[in-house]
């Protein structure tokens, strides 16, 4: 079974002209799918000039394994502004690797996935759609506002959305993540769902970070948007403080409103907020295996990498139930949902683990077993591949 998968994740060209791609939770799962396939290739936008040696940490170097680079656009922005001189380079590639395939992967929502399911279904390749997560609900995230900007980014995500939903009849099979975006694509039937946004084994923590005296060690991570709920997190860390309740925040990160949101915890007297940057993975996990409860206020998910990432460290969610959160989150026994734009339920749920250690404890550990339990590779990988091998005989019985 030759197996192609075209994802979005950058891929590096080094001094030496060896292609791979760069640190991400997806190429960790190519590594995991190689020994069940005679040969993969994972096909993705390439950035030359770079060197990152550690990014072949997790990926076994396999003669079944390619890595073959598309032409590289750093966002969707630049990619529909260069999509003349985009297309003409990348559609021989594309259609070269198409023939040497049995079956086809093309990871949604990545920009270049239109023209190549067109390719695929010309070339008359099983196709599969692995769903990154709901179009909708991660534009909305990223581009909130109301500049001119931001609402085409909406209508092309609406443009987009239109057009999957077009194709979904002509696909073989849909791997979803998640359910609210199954529902927006017309409740596909051949749809197999699997786990999202999956952490690797070593990232599980043995156990959460115990508070055994100090104050409650509060971690938020992600891009410093107004939609992340961030502000309102600051004015409720501002009445938690007058009431008595001792926390500490850090924020990781680095975004449009990062100057707005030092100068109001500076004007509302917050000295209990760090802001640490956009940190390395590594470094992520560290401050998250120190902290007791990660917090996500968010107006708008689709289904966020960090909450498994914090489930993983051991810690506590708090988090509001938007997108696909609420297919995975559990209020009150893996994590306390909040309502978004509410600084008053950030206080509630934030007083109601600093006042019950036991509470806090039990719903971290039960978003950690989650982990343990449903979300590890093994399964994932097997489910896949399994799925990968039944229409690629399919295919070879009706050839």
């Amino acid at each position: 079974m030759r197996v192609a998968i075209f994802s979005d994740t950058y891929m590096c060209q080094n001094s030496t002209g060896q292609i791979y791609p760069l640190r991400d939770t997806f190429p960790i799962f190519i590594g995991r799918l190689i020994k069940y396939v005679d040969h993969l290739t994972l096909a993705s936008r390439l950035k030359t000039g770079c060197d990152d040696p550690g990014a072949l940490w997790a990926i076994p170097q396999n003669e079944r394994l390619n890595f073959a680079g598309l032409p590289f656009y750093a966002n969707t922005q630049q990619y529909y502004a260069r999509l003349v001189a985009i297309l003409p380079k990348a559609l021989p590639l594309i259609w070269d690797i198409l023939k040497n395939s049995d079956v086809v992967v093309i990871r949604i929502h990545h920009c270049m996935a239109a023209p190549i399911a067109l390719c695929a279904l010309a070339a008359k390749k099983p196709l599969v759609f692995y769903w990154a997560g709901s179009i909708k609900h991660v534009v909305e995230t990223n581009y909130p506002g109301s500049s001119a900007k931001d609402r085409i980014a909406r209508i092309a995500a609406k443009i987009e959305t239109t057009f999957f939903r077009f194709l979904t009849p002509f696909v073989s099979t849909h791997f979803f993540i998640d359910p609210t975006e199954h529902a927006e694509m017309g409740y596909p039937k051949n749809t197999t769902f699997v786990a999202p946004n999956l952490v690797q084994p070593a990232d599980v923590s043995e156990n959460g970070a115990l508070r055994v005296e100090g104050p409650l060690r509060l971690v938020f991570a992600g891009r410093l948007f107004r939609s992340k709920g961030l502000f309102e997190l600051l004015e409720a860390l501002k009445t938690l403080g007058q009431r008595g309740i001792d926390v500490v925040l850090d924020i990781a990160g680095s975004g449009p409103e990062s100057k707005d949101l030092r100068v109001k915890a500076t004007s509302s007297g917050l000295n209990n907020v760090h802001f640490v940057g956009q940190l390395p993975r590594e470094q992520l996990f560290r401050l998250m295996n120190d902290g007791h409860v990660f917090i996500l206020p968010s107006y708008s998910e689709s289904i966020p990498k960090v909450m498994w990432e914090a489930w993983a460290a051991g810690m506590a969610l708090v988090i509001t139930g938007v997108g696909g959160i609420k297919h995975h989150v559990v209020d009150g026994i893996n994590g306390l949902l909040i309502i978004p734009g509410s600084a008053s339920s950030i206080v509630e749920a934030i007083e109601k683990l600093a006042q019950n250690e036991n509470l806090r404890l039990r719903i971290a550990q039960a978003g950690r077993q989650k982990i343990i339990n449903t979300y590890n590779w093994d399964s994932q990988v097997f489910l896949i591949a399994e799925t990968l091998s039944e229409l690629c005989l399919v295919s070879q019985t009706n050839s």
